[in-house]
């Protein structure tokens, strides 16, 4: 089963952190997986920095796009859903460090679950892994190891599941759930199909933060299967300052975007506001 993997993209050191070390720890990461049958799509959000130049540097054959509107993640993301040629896509953030099992076990996912939304835990190491100058090591553990990688992820000093906010901490493999809570997908699999029908970016969605908002609501809507995935975790880079531009940039868009969602969620459910009460991302 071969899968593509979409990567969103935005780096521009003029005015904003220089995200490039952490993308290439990104590249390496998924450079080094030990299933190596998948393809890459990787779309700029009209970056100042070579993304393009560095994706290739680990990816000759990747496919790139460019989204003609500056950091509009959910934008980008839908041109690669649209670009890919497989049954099948992985979405990715840019600032993460997969586990060599990453690709493998999400393959095994969709076998079994080839019509669900799979989502992987995020866990955040403010204290060990951050931009760096440049490269692997990080608090002495070197994530391309095996076994100093399974190591720093049983270790994590706090995890979130993107959407969930818990750890799976059940027996469960795959945990059933609701997309809600702010659903996001920084590290989501599941079919083509099934994303290009309620994955539509929204024009009304602007900048990074609560910008998958609508996708969560309609997953919930249809009543799709979601499940939480244990092995297909991911290290999140936590490069972000409270001072950084991008930062603020940010909070002032997740607060419209949230604004944005709850008008259109309760738009979509009038009428049957009790089949879905605490069941929607925004509406509680």
């Amino acid at each position: 089963m071969r899968v593509t993997v979409i990567v969103c993209l935005f780096s521009d050191s003029r005015y904003y952190v220089n995200r490039l070390p952490l993308m290439r720890r990104q590249w390496i990461s998924l450079k080094n997986q030990i299933d190596t049958d998948f393809d890459v799509i990787a779309v700029d959000n009209l970056s100042g920095d070579d993304v393009f130049g560095l994706c290739k540097k680990y990816f000759p054959n990747a496919k790139t796009l460019v989204c003609p509107l500056p950091k509009y993640v959910s934008g980008a993301r839908f041109l690669g859903v649209m670009a890919a040629q497989t049954s099948h896509v992985v979405l990715l953030d840019s600032d993460l460090i997969l586990y060599p099992t990453f690709i493998d076990n999400y393959k095994k996912f969709f076998s079994k679950f080839p019509e669900s939304v799979g989502e992987g835990i995020v866990y955040d190491y403010p204290d060990k892994v951050f931009l760096g100058n440049e490269f692997i090591e990080n608090g002495g553990i070197n994530y391309l190891s095996l076994v100093d990688g399974a190591k720093l992820f049983s270790s994590a000093a706090h995890s979130l599941p993107s959407s969930l906010w818990y750890t799976n901490h059940s027996e469960d493999e795959y945990k059933v759930y609701d997309a809600k809570n702010n659903f996001r997908c920084q590290n989501l699999g599941l079919p083509r199909d099934l994303y290009l029908d309620l994955g539509k970016h929204d024009v009304d969605m602007i900048g990074y933060g609560c910008e998958d908002g609508m996708f969560g609501a309609r997953i919930v809507f249809y009543k799709k299967d979601c499940r939480l995935i244990k092995n297909v975790s991911c290290i999140h880079q936590c490069h972000r300052k409270k001072e950084d531009q991008s930062h603020k940039e940010d909070v002032v868009d997740a607060k419209k975007n949230n604004q944005v969602c709850v008008k259109k969620i309760k738009e979509m459910i009038r009428g049957r506001e009790s089949e879905f009460k605490n069941r929607m991302p925004f509406i509680q």
